[in-house]
């Protein structure tokens, strides 16, 4: 862990990652292999906290406007680079459709 500069944050990203994609984490030695792929696949914080916050706001903002379940779970459950993805695909499907049916 220190030859690669690694927290307790990215063995925990291992971890969510094994456990998203149904691995268990058998040994430290099996977490420490997942590590890498977590950080590429963003489930490590990213270093600009303030971006994060006003994404968080947005996806929020956006199922609290969203009526449809499945653009709701597309929503809440992306990760990563993914996030950003789903809503802005949903500011392009989605949202006009809702702004037109409630105005």
């Amino acid at each position: 862990m220190e030859a690669q500069h690694w927290t307790w944050q990215h063995l925990t990203a291992g971890i969510d990652y094994m456990k998203s994609r149904g691995i268990r984490p058998r040994t430290f030695d099996f977490v420490f292999y997942h590590v890498e792929p977590a950080v590429h696949e963003g489930f490590m914080p990213r270093p600009d906290i303030n971006s994060l916050d006003g994404l968080d706001e947005a996806i929020a903002h956006a199922v609290y406007m969203e009526t449809d379940e499945e653009w709701s779970r597309r929503l809440t459950a992306a990760r990563g680079s993914a996030r950003l993805k789903v809503l802005r695909m949903w500011e392009q499907e989605r949202r006009p459709r809702l702004e037109t049916d409630k105005g």
